[in-house]
């Protein structure tokens, strides 16, 4: 390896790994104007114009999620519910009529 390409690297590991241990003691923040995350949150999304989807799926590919995190948020398109999951079961949130 040459000199050139070992000081690049270092040059890398030195950008790309602080801004990796800046972003997991901040949080991450998705805005349009740059402001930092809240400092309570990991995830900080703020708009004025547009909203938040969460994941679409029938009934069938919501089932076939493999061991489901408590308090797992999906949108069942079969039945127009927000579920949750919680202590096993997935609980409705709102449902569309």
């Amino acid at each position: 390896m040459t000199n050139l390409n070992v000081f690049l690297l270092i040059l890398f590991v030195l950008i790309f790994g602080q801004s990796g241990l800046y972003a997991q003691q901040q949080g991450i923040s998705i805005n349009s104007d740059g402001t930092f995350s809240h400092a309570s949150s990991i995830l900080d999304v703020e708009s004025t114009e547009k909203g938040f989807l969460f994941p679409r799926m029938t009934e069938q590919q919501r089932d076939d999620i493999q061991g489901p995190e408590q308090s797992l948020w999906t949108f069942n398109t079969d039945c127009n519910c927000l579920q949750i999951f919680i202590d096993g079961y997935r609980q409705n949130v709102n449902c569309a009529p």
